[in-house]
């Protein structure tokens, strides 16, 4: 079987452990977002924001580097094991220092023991990072999707009683430790690997010096990605802070739910192939065509549907979040189509230009967010502090992915080419619901009754069109995929 085709079978458990799991998921968000207030969501945020940096350091790169490596041994693979235990319990000890400054920022004494409490994570997440990236590096979505869905359900049951205890805040917190312990457990059994006591830091060294650009990246990256938090908490109230909170947590499901296993399926498949351009190239190019097919119709459907869809699902003390949500879907359209700009450069071992494109957005988007943050009517600042990244963020994620292009070998017209259809599929799936909008509501009063209706027609008229489109101008794509299914392990 074909490298291709055993990823392939294999991210189809992935996939279809995380349609069960992540649905689930989805109910348990709403419902607890019923229950919880906009409060609690805001100072989560808050809680997180020195805290969160500090866990971008917990992998110190090496589960990247553990799949790009040709080979690896059991010596390697233990002394990694033992120092990023060590290191986790460093981190848990500068977390629980971390409360400090963050009662100090935002004026919110609420926040500290929350803050304290986060550092279990930093016990819990290095002891899985050499085990769980095993399973990728071997291709086995299955178990990795067994693993990661088994603990998002157990996560969601806790939340689900945490909340309807009455634990406000403390659920959110809660929910990520269950997740994070389940995991562990699980994904110990799946690997059936265990570490020898043994270790030797001459071993752990180049694996490290590979990952180093991976976390500097990743930190850069950081520190962007929420300077609007930072400079939002400062400038608004936890309620209106936590509107906006919300609309970031729905906008990015698609790329933290689904578009993140199609990222853990690929990885391992370019790591693989760095050595042969040719199949590299390939791959690229249908792994950019099958993104666009399914990220484009979801994020222009999100933006058109927005409002129904909080209304009905969230209900009206979540209006706010509504243009908020349709801009931070513009951005990440954009993150979703050029994504794969960082896996390419990181499996042809080159995650330094990773690290170079995230310090140049440094500067760009925590000056935007400053300035967002503190202009305008303090009803209109919401909006305004999405606009970085409605606008900037996706014009530096271009630039980046057309740099990426050259280097596998391939020029913009051939990638260009690969999204034509889903363009065509997408712009026709516009007209035809901002036409049934017009329509539906000319003719009655938008009720949540008549929006719930509107929006299930909507929706499955959507699946339906889509469906079709896909069996009679992608078809090929669907036999490519169904003769990988078929294929057996020869």
């Amino acid at each position: 079987m074909s490298v291709t085709a055993k990823a392939f079978k294999g991210g189809l458990w992935l996939a279809g452990f995380s349609v069960v799991s992540q649905t689930i998921s989805w109910l348990v968000t709403i419902f607890v977002a019923r229950i919880l207030a906009p409060d609690d969501y805001a100072m989560m945020e808050m809680a997180i924001i020195l805290t969160g940096f500090v866990q971008i350091f917990e992998e110190l790169g090496i589960g990247a580097a553990v799949i790009q490596r040709e080979k690896v041994t059991e010596d390697e693979l233990s002394s990694l094991f033992w120092c990023l235990v060590l290191w986790g319990s460093v981190l848990a000890l500068v977390c629980l220092g971390l409360a400090y400054p963050t009662v100090a920022i935002y004026n919110e004494p609420r926040i500290f023991h929350l803050t304290q409490a986060v550092a279990v994570l930093f016990l819990i997440g290095p002891v899985t990072i050499v085990p769980r990236h095993l399973l990728q590096r071997e291709l086995r979505f299955k178990a990795v999707g067994f693993t990661q869905s088994a603990s998002v359900v157990l996560s969601c049951l806790g939340m689900l009683i945490m909340a309807h205890m009455g634990a406000g805040v403390w659920t959110l917190l809660g929910g990520n430790v269950i997740r994070q312990f389940s995991q562990m457990v699980l994904v110990f059994a799946a690997s059936r690997w265990k570490p020898r006591l043994c270790f030797d830091h001459r071993k752990a060294a180049p694996y490290i010096r590979f990952g180093l650009p991976v976390v500097g990246g990743a930190s850069l990256h950081y520190i962007y990605s929420r300077a609007d938090i930072f400079f939002g908490g400062r400038s608004f109230s936890t309620n209106i802070l936590g509107f906006y909170t919300l609309s970031q947590r729905l906008a990015e499901i698609p790329n933290s739910r689904i578009l993140s296993l199609v990222h853990a399926v690929s990885y391992p498949v370019f790591a693989r192939y760095q050595t042969d351009m040719d199949e590299f190239r390939n791959f690229f190019l249908k792994l950019f065509k099958v993104i666009g097919l399914f990220v484009l119709p979801l994020y222009v459907c999100g933006i058109l549907l927005a409002h129904e869809l909080i209304v009905v699902v969230l209900g009206d003390k979540w209006i706010p979040s509504v243009l908020p949500f349709q801009l931070l879907c513009l951005c990440h359209l954009a993150v979703s189509l050029t994504a794969s700009s960082s896996l390419t450069v990181t499996a042809l071992g080159k995650p330094n230009l990773n690290f170079y494109f995230n310090a140049a957005a440094v500067p760009v988007m925590v000056t935007a967010f400053a300035t967002a943050a503190h202009s305008g009517a303090p009803e209109q600042r919401i909006a305004l502090l999405t606009i970085p990244w409605a606008v900037c963020f996706p014009l530096m994620r271009l630039a980046f992915f057309a740099y990426t292009v050259r280097i596998v070998g391939l020029n913009l017209t051939q990638v260009v080419q690969t999204l034509v259809s889903p363009l065509i599929a997408t712009s026709v799936l516009a007209a035809a619901l901002l036409a049934f909008h017009r329509v539906f509501f000319a003719a009655q009063e938008a009720t949540t009754a008549t929006m719930t209706v509107f929006l299930i027609a909507a929706i499955t008229g959507t699946l339906l069109y889509y469906t079709a489109y896909i069996m009679r101008y992608e078809r090929s794509i669907v036999q490519s995929m169904w003769r990988m299914i078929r294929s057996n392990n020869s």
